[in-house]
């Protein structure tokens, strides 16, 4: 059995790896990836040393179809939802992380999704997701693929005012459905909220994490100065937002996101195998974990 990473007295050795699924560590529409990075994924992922999370804009029970359908090794953590909802996995079971939710309460805890919705449902251009895909502290929206997201964002930033929230408006695109997504999520939530909780909760060094992921949603974790990793069919307009980001908050601080070239173990650097390469790239001793 794989010793317990978190228990480990050795903080400075461990590493936390944050991943996306779709088109991350999981073929996604014409992107397929390398399928021999799958066995030296769970190589990797056997170290004691590491520590796993998925954090997906998926609803639960889609992301555990996508780590079922693809042969994922489990991680140590699953958030699911852009975040809006943590599970430890222990043993095979999954474990609602409450304490994450009495996070999440502090900025929305007087006003339902449901309102949420029904506020919103009356704004030009969005259409309320189907309810399975609404959750406790995530309502989200289909925008046309077309939309520009700045603008989508703040008609629906304006139209939040009277319900005085503290919330963040998330904007994204996903090119192989050709439709746009919105999300109204509590202020401190999101991917990058739920990777900073993780971390805490670990007491891991955060220049001993990274993040991977390739699309919109990802954006505040790719541009937040963490390590980070994009495969080489990740979003340009996200990496060149990330790095201008990255550049604004300090020059030279955008070395701290890779983006795959492909080649790394004769992988073409498209999803896991892009991601094997930014690891490497960002922790060389890994590398040598990996062959």
């Amino acid at each position: 059995m794989k010793p317990n990473p978190l228990l480990s007295a050795h903080n400075d050795q461990r590493h936390f790896l944050f991943f996306d699924l779709d088109g991350t560590l999981a073929p996604y529409g014409e992107f397929a990836g390398s399928p021999e990075a799958y066995p030296v994924f769970h190589r990797l992922l056997a170290r004691p040393e590491i520590i796993t999370a998925y954090v997906t804009g998926r609803d639960l029970q889609g992301a555990k179809r996508v780590i079922a359908e693809h042969g994922l090794p489990l991680p140590n953590y699953l958030a699911a939802a852009d975040g809006a909802i943590i599970e430890k996995v222990s043993e095979g079971q999954f474990i609602l992380q409450q304490g994450w939710w009495d996070v999440l309460g502090r900025d929305w805890s007087a006003v339902s999704c449901d309102a949420i919705v029904d506020s919103l449902s009356r704004v030009s251009g969005l259409v309320p997701q189907e309810p399975q895909f609404q959750s406790r502290y995530r309502a989200c929206f289909y925008t046309d693929y077309q939309a520009e997201g700045s603008v989508m964002v703040n008609r629906v930033q304006s139209a939040m005012l009277g319900l005085r929230l503290r919330c963040q408006v998330l904007h994204s695109r996903d090119d192989h459905r050709q439709v746009g997504y919105l999300d109204v999520m509590p202020l401190g939530s999101g991917k990058l909220g739920a990777v900073r909780w993780l971390i805490s909760q670990t007491g891991v060094s955060l220049d001993q994490a990274i993040f991977a992921g390739d699309a919109g949603n990802d954006l505040p974790a790719l541009s937040s100065g963490i390590r980070a990793v994009m495969p080489r069919n990740g979003q340009e307009q996200v990496h060149k937002e990330a790095h201008a980001a990255l550049e604004k908050k300090e020059r030279g601080l955008s070395k701290r996101i890779y983006k795959a070239k492909g080649g790394f173990l004769g992988f073409d650097g498209d999803v896991l195998g892009g991601v094997l390469e930014g690891l490497s790239m960002h922790f060389p001793h890994m590398r040598e974990w990996m062959v």
